[in-house]
């Protein structure tokens, strides 16, 4: 979605969200393997595998594994043509689905990676030149639960809760620069949703809770902050017509190092026709920044930083409208879509 997102979400949005859907439990494919390699060196592995554990499990098994050892400079630059990489990823859910009210999902992720790119001393033609290295190691690991509980069907009442804890650690060389970072993070999120005995209309409110810890090294930067959000909301939608639905949302945050924030949301849809749909946003939006890993790129240069200020909180009003066409060519779906936002 573009522009400032559901305050269901959080208070972190300013521009647009992405829903990443992975694969589930409940996928049609009960197993699927492929494996790929190259003349480069590039060997990769993917795989997912489900069961039907009883009535109510069911559990998923997903992998990715990606290894790349091979050197080659075919432009005898000395540099890399592809980094030495050693990536994997693994994730495992189970999902519950009681006879009714209950039904949970409940993940376990983690991910290794280890590259090295640049110029290698095999690969230079001058060996009295110090070689320009990048060295980056990093491994994630994260643990969720989202359990809903059915309170009753006339007034559409449900509660949720959703919680998640996860750990990232990254090691960083790329030429003079080193970075070391370590994040850990809690989330809590607990809501409770009601259609106020009419199908038109929608209500859901709810509190959140952030812990995010951040261990920071950048050269001889130190970069580390802790935050503290508590925050509470509340979306109440309303289907006008087959036509028209309006959202409007407002959420209140206390941040401990930058005090209250306030994120009022506006989200409007409009079906000129069938095919052709008007969708108009606003929102304001926060977001703490981290200068370093906002800007890797950055490091491939040997320049100096120097961060003056101490670290701020980026916050935005964000307002735009959306046109989408849907049409056919022969007997494929096509769309065309102007949008216009400000920040």
């Amino acid at each position: 979605s573009k522009g400032a997102g559901s305050v269901t979400s959080g208070f972190e949005s300013i521009t647009g969200e992405i829903n990443v859907a992975i694969k589930d439990a409940d996928t049609d494919e009960k197993a699927h393997f492929n494996l790929y390699g190259n003349q480069g060196g590039r060997m990769e592995f993917n795989g997912n595998a489900r069961w039907k554990v009883s009535d109510n499990w069911s559990t998923i098994l997903l992998a990715h594994t990606e290894v790349n050892q091979t050197e080659t400079d075919r432009n005898d630059d000395g540099f890399l043509d592809n980094p030495l990489q050693q990536d994997f990823v693994f994730r495992n859910q189970w999902k519950f689905q009681a006879d009714e009210h209950w039904e949970g999902q409940y993940a376990v992720n983690y991910l290794e990676q280890h590259q090295i790119s640049g110029q290698r001393s095999s690969l230079l033609t001058d060996t009295e030149l110090e070689p320009w290295e990048m060295h980056m190691d990093a491994s994630r690991f994260e643990v969720s639960a989202k359990t809903g509980y059915v309170l009753d069907d006339f007034f559409g009442s449900s509660f949720g809760s959703q919680f998640s804890i996860e750990s990232y650690d990254q090691e960083l060389s790329t030429g003079q620069h080193e970075f070391t970072g370590q994040q850990n993070t809690f989330r809590a999120n607990l809501l409770f949703a009601t259609n106020l005995g009419c199908k038109s209309r929608g209500l859901t409110v709810g509190v959140t809770g952030l812990v995010d810890d951040y261990d920071v090294l950048f050269d001889s930067l130190d970069l580390s902050r802790n935050e503290r959000v508590l925050g509470a909301y509340g979306e109440f939608s309303w289907t006008a017509s087959e036509r028209l639905s309006t959202i409007i949302g407002m959420r209140a945050d206390h941040h401990n190092l930058f005090g209250m924030m306030y994120s009022p949301r506006f989200h409007l849809r409009y079906s000129l026709t069938e095919d052709l749909s008007f969708k108009a946003a606003a929102g304001r939006g926060y977001r703490t920044a981290n200068p370093v890993t906002d800007n890797l790129g950055l490091l491939a240069s040997s320049r100096d930083w120097n961060i003056e200020t101490p670290i701020v909180q980026e916050a935005g009003w964000n307002v735009g409208a959306n046109l989408t066409y849907k049409f056919r060519i022969d007997y494929r779906d096509a769309s065309l879509a102007i949008d216009a936002y400000r920040t």
